[in-house]
């Protein structure tokens, strides 16, 4: 059957134990949380798609994805060296991986990481990261990974063509999904099984990159909306906030709205 990927370099592929692929499929992240079930799976496990018609994002959030555009979810077994208080940071490094991975095709480019699991190409969304875990297995992962590749923008809503981009749009030329799932993937796999950072310097590592920092943010909480001024992240990850009332830090919640760049 044809496909957009090269299916033989992915199964070729030694950092993945399983590939599934199918022409289209609603969601990999619902697909890969049924595989997840099983106790027993080899990972890394990768689930893959040409069209993914009802992917999912955070919260009640879609993911927008035309054909082009790379679309998966990969499934990782944390190494049982990391204690279960470090498994939140696991979304941090997948965030710095995917970063690194991406930008390797678009060097000269500027790429951000917006909080919490965002990637920002000049200052507009390329792609949206949705890290979940296994409820049947402590420290296995999956990570739904959305990027806008060879999807151009300039068909999409008016809405979307303001805060939203594309490799294609960026670099002016098609780039090969395969080569694009491949990087990432292996990005992924490489900084996840490693112990990982000091908090510290993961913070550090992270804040480098920071789309929110000094920015006007509105995020939504536990039912609240705080405003404040970004100040990047904590060691624990958590966003940090410069409000009327004083200094407040959050390590979950929604970003509402934020100022952009003038």
């Amino acid at each position: 059957m044809s496909t957009v990927f090269q299916l033989e370099r992915l199964h070729a592929e030694p950092n993945l134990r399983r590939v599934e692929w199918a022409p289209e499929m609603a969601s990999t992240s619902d697909r890969a949380l049924q595989l997840a079930q099983d106790g027993d799976l080899a990972t890394p496990l990768l689930v893959v798609t040409d069209q993914q018609t009802a992917g999912r994002g955070r919260g009640t959030n879609r993911w927008w994805s035309e054909f082009g555009a790379l679309t998966f979810t990969l499934m990782i077994d944390l190494p049982e060296s990391i204690a279960p208080q470090q498994r939140p940071q696991a979304s941090l490094r997948s965030g710095l991986a995917v970063r690194q991975a991406l930008a390797e095709f678009a060097p000269h480019l500027r790429w951000m990481l917006k909080w919490p699991n965002d990637l920002f190409l000049e200052g507009q969304k390329v792609c949206g990261m949705l890290i979940e875990s296994s409820a049947s297995r402590p420290g296995r992962l999956l990570i739904g990974v959305g990027v806008n590749v060879n999807n151009s923008f300039t068909s999409a809503p008016a809405a979307l063509r303001e805060i939203a981009t594309s490799l294609v749009d960026r670099t002016g030329r098609a780039h090969d999904l395969t080569d694009v799932l491949i990087a990432v993937a292996r990005g992924l796999i490489v900084e996840l099984a490693s112990p990982g950072d000091a908090a510290s310097a993961l913070a550090a590592r992270w804040s480098n990159h920071c789309y929110l920092t000094a920015r006007t943010v509105q995020l939504e909480a536990n039912g609240r909306r705080t405003v404040g001024v970004c100040r990047g992240i904590d060691d624990q990850g958590a966003l940090v906030l410069a409000t009327s009332e004083g200094e407040r830090r959050f390590l979950s919640g929604t970003i509402v709205s934020f100022e952009r760049a003038r």
